[in-house]
């Protein structure tokens, strides 16, 4: 069931009946006139502290003046002590966050028959609020309380930094800031301001822990009452980088941050049924602090009753030419010097060296005012016998001289392993610092590391590497499966065809014996569907559909293909004439050239056709922005090259038994011809945005795609009807000018058409396995948890993809071949059948595996050893994340790392590793 906020009319009747105004009632107990009015009209709860207090004045039990929560019982004095106020002493408000773990872990907030009869609505409600418990209250904020032992903060009211609707009529705006009396609970606070409370203080006065006292008070509150708000913490850093509306973003976060379903998330925010808790508002870029204190007033127009509550630095909010809507400000004061000096004494001997310290140097005294410094003191001089002297000479600098002491210290101190010298732990922790304060992150995790976070020098350098090494890979593989065809064209060498037992030579192909002519014969010219689908499998396992072909595109791929043929035609054949001619004759050369060529020809113009037909304008345009100078090109030539000639050599060295000068020259014809093709003629183009930004597969899901069927089968059928007739016209052309007219049609429209079909046939499968198959990013990193536990996913779920298309490709192409061979009346269609499933599973295999995962591990890992060899991170970086944490400079937050405190983030970020810091603000 919906929550419903029902006006508490006994409330009411209990107040008339004294003969008191809301306004009175308000003034006995101290809150505000709209707090006794939410109240009365059930959009707030009194707590229990007020409700006792309401009994008392109203002289009446709770039950008659409805204040008795829906979910009462009986609760033992465990539950007592989580519903009172803290008093701020640690060991008190340790006691609450485990007595709080306690209780969520055993259920003891519901007896099990009222937890029968609860509905799926209260149950998403306890589950979310048990899940706000485990990450904000056991996660964080009790390992805060556990390393910041503070004394309890003195409070500021500031009523003029906010905008009062009412300023003009009570000029509360225009009243002086005023301290709280000393003790002042947040709590106290949040329910003076009907829930809508704006914190602010220093660095490191503790504001991100008041927020999470008071979450933990009104978690409780959330369940001993199902009409209290669900409390949620939201960081507004991640607003700054999407910047829409408040609603949105807060149905955005509750999805990806918490898990929560639209659905569940929409209601509740509709219904306001939360109670936001906004941290982290100084955390986002200066630029975006204006517009989102815009955002979260708008937001307040339409949802003006729901508690909001946000956290930021003084500084950071001050400048902002806009104020925050909202009932009360506090500011968050120094410790006093009588509180530090308490604190000092607490610590008896195990803090000697800080008292003498301080008393010797006035500067270190002022900077203990500040929470956080006054426990990086403590941790810095524990155990002292001896203090060493800090003379500043400037309040900016002693800051930093207490972190490089306080770093120092713990490097120190903490372990003996030494497995990372000083110098190498702040250079690794400078740059790491750098980067997340450039990227506007506050956690940091392994697996979002990005090509930006290299040196603009290296950025090129990086994408030429990735380039390199992916089609490297990819020519090599492509060259070893056209190498499994060659052989068998031979009379005594074995091939594919004859380790399936289709015996040697060309006799399994009958009447195609002969093949296209020029030397490449029958099952060298099967090479023409497997480069086919090759390429349209490279084209179509990017994209979720086949796109829709126009007559426009049509000609401007025949276009491309014509150019692009003769230009890679030429030079093949001429390099190939060359290279035969030396061992064969002038005219061997001339003829095998010219037939090389044609073939050659062949392969980059259904590359190029399939290019312009398949990919969209953006892709283009993008392909068309990386230009490349000549020098470069020349060395991709020869990489590419060389990766062509070890894959396709390699395989006829092992027909062979050895390696002789016909496996030297056909290696060298094939690698020149994957050499031109990728590094001169643009190749690389076929895979677009290699190296800009790296897409680990951390999930994947398969969803059949039915409803795209019918458009994959009309599509695949145009397309393969596009290819079918181009091929039979090039494939007649070619062959008829070798062998006749006679063979050349017969050969030409029969494999014209096979490869058609082939073609239709694997792009329809593609399709429907690429728009079924799903792999992304995992929107809240939070799930990790282990460190690059995302990387880790990415090549397991590319192993997975590769299995899994690859078996289901292969055997699909593998039938879909014999049937076509078989019609066409060639004898031995079950042994070619059994071949093309090898090659097109190893080619499915391959390309589903590289583009569903395997890619971006490798561009993951090529980025962190570039990174490693310029000295920034070292070879194993979760190592030295751990060791850092080990030594309270990081935290880990799943399976991330974030640094111990923003303040030691800002003066990572600011140091020079080679020198002390100190040295250059001197």
């Amino acid at each position: 069931m919906t929550t419903r906020r029902i006006p508490n009319v006994l409330l009411k009747q209990a107040r008339e009946e004294k003969g008191w105004t809301q306004r009175r009632l308000a003034l006995e107990l101290d809150v505000d006139e709209k707090t006794v009015q939410s109240w009365e009209r059930g959009t707030r709860f009194p707590s229990l502290e007020y409700r006792k207090q309401l009994s008392d004045l109203l002289g009446k039990p709770l039950e008659q003046l409805g204040l008795l929560p829906l979910e009462k019982q009986k609760q033992p004095a465990s539950q007592e002590m989580l519903s009172a106020p803290s008093t701020g002493d640690l060991s008190f408000t340790l006691q609450k966050v485990q007595l709080s773990s306690m209780l969520l872990e055993k259920g003891d907030f519901l007896s099990s028959s009222k937890r029968q009869l609860i509905s799926r609505n209260d149950v998403n409600r306890q589950r979310m609020l048990t899940r706000v418990f485990n990450f904000w209250i056991s996660g964080v904020l009790a390992h805060s309380l556990y390393q910041h032992n503070l004394l309890p903060l003195a409070l500021q009211e500031q009523p003029d930094v906010l905008v009062n609707p009412w300023q003009d009529t009570v000029r509360e705006s225009m009243l002086p800031a005023k301290p709280l009396p000393e003790g002042t609970h947040i709590t106290h606070m949040y329910e003076e301001a009907d829930g809508e409370l704006l914190i602010l203080g220093e660095p490191g006065a503790g504001k991100t822990t008041l927020l999470l006292e008071l979450t933990n008070h009104l978690l409780q509150q959330a369940r001993q009452d199902a009409l209290s708000p669900l409390p949620i913490v939201f960081n507004l850093s991640s607003w700054g980088k999407k910047r829409t509306s408040l609603h949105v973003w807060l149905l955005d976060e509750l999805h990806t941050k918490y898990q929560v379903p639209h659905q569940v998330a929409r209601r509740w925010i509709e219904d306001e049924q939360l109670a936001l808790l906004l941290d982290g508002l100084d955390e986002m870029q200066a630029t975006h602090r204006l517009a989102c204190i815009e955002a979260i007033n708008q937001y307040r127009q339409v949802h003006g009753l729901v508690p909001v509550v946000v956290c930021s630095r003084t500084a950071e909010y001050l400048n902002q030419p806009v104020r925050l809507v909202l009932n009360k400000a506090i500011s968050i004061q120094p410790l006093s010097a009588q509180q530090v000096n308490k604190y000092v004494e607490r610590g008896g001997e195990a803090l000697i060296a800080l008292k003498v310290a301080m008393q010797r140097d006035p500067g270190l005294q002022e900077l203990a005012e500040n929470p956080l410094m006054l426990t990086t003191l403590a941790m810095t001089y524990h155990g002292e016998s001896a203090a060493e002297q800090i003379l500043p000479d400037s309040s900016v600098l002693i800051h930093y001289l207490v972190f490089e002491t306080y770093v120092k210290r713990v490097l120190q101190r903490r372990g003996s392993k030494g497995q990372y010298t000083p110098q190498q732990t702040k250079r690794y922790l400078t740059w790491l610092a750098k980067q997340m304060q450039e990227h506007a992150m506050t956690e940091f995790y392994l697996e979002r590391l990005q090509p930006d976070w290299l040196p603009p020098s290296l950025l090129q350098n990086y994408r030429l590497l990735i380039i390199r090494v992916v089609f490297g890979l990819e020519i090599f593989v492509n060259s070893s499966v056209l190498g499994m065809f060659r052989g068998d064209s031979l009379p005594d060498q074995p091939g594919l065809f004859s380790w399936l037992g289709g015996g040697h030579g060309n006799t399994l192909l009958d009447w195609m014996a002969p093949g296209l002519g020029g030397g490449i014969r029958g099952v060298t010219s099967l090479m023409i569907a497997v480069g086919f689908v090759m390429i349209l499998v490279v084209l179509l396992v990017q994209r979720r559909t086949i796109p829709t072909l126009s007559k426009a595109l049509v000609i401007r791929g025949l276009r491309s293909a014509t150019r692009s043929a003769l230009a890679v035609g030429s030079v093949v054949g001429v390099f190939s004439g060359c290279i035969l001619g030396f061992s064969g004759g002038i005219g061997y050369g001339l003829y095998r050239g010219v037939g090389t060529g044609l073939f050659a020809g062949l392969l980059i113009s259904m590359m190029r056709i399939l290019m312009t037909l398949l990919r969209s304008e953006a892709e283009t345009q993008q392909s068309k922005s990386y230009s490349f100078s000549l020098s470069t090109r020349l060395v991709n030539i020869v990489c590419f090259s060389i990766c062509g000639a070890c894959g396709f050599g390699s395989i006829y060295a092992w027909q062979f038994g050895h390696i002789n000068h016909f496996v030297v020259i056909y290696a060298l014809i094939i690698g020149f011809f994957f050499g031109i093709v990728a590094g001169a003629a643009n190749g690389i183009d076929i895979i677009p945005g290699l190296g800009v930004s790296i897409k680990p597969a951390e999930i994947v899901k398969w969803e059949a795609p039915w409803s795209q069927t019918g458009n994959l089968i009309r599509q695949g059928s145009l397309l393969g009807g596009v290819i079918l007739g181009g091929v039979v016209l090039m494939l007649t052309s070619i062959s008829s000018s070798f062998y006749g007219w006679h063979y050349g049609v017969q050969f030409g429209l029969i494999y014209g058409v096979i490869v058609g079909c082939i073609g239709s046939i694997a792009a329809m499968f593609t399709g429907f396995f690429s728009a079924g198959w799903l792999s992304e990013l995992i929107d809240d990193q939070r799930q990790f948890v282990k460190p690059n536990e995302g990387i880790r996913r990415s090549i397991r779920h590319a192993l997975f993809a590769g299995g899994i298309f690859g078996s289901v490709g292969g055997l699909t192409g593998g039938v879909i071949c014999s049937m076509a061979f078989g019609l066409a009346g060639i004898p031995g269609w079950p042994i070619l059948g059994a071949g093309f499933a090898i090659a097109i599973g190893i080619v499915f295999a391959h390309k589903f595996f590289a583009f569903y995962g395997g890619i971006a591990w490798l561009e993951h890992y090529v980025l962190r050893a570039l990174l490693w060899l310029k000295g920034e991170i070292p070879w194993n970086y979760v190592a030295f994340l751990d060791y850092a944490a080990e030594r309270i400079l990081l935290r880990k937050v799943a399976g991330g790392y974030m640094f111990f405190h923003r303040l030691l983030l800002d003066y990572f970020a600011s140091a020079h590793t080679d020198t002390p810091l100190s040295e250059h603000l001197l």
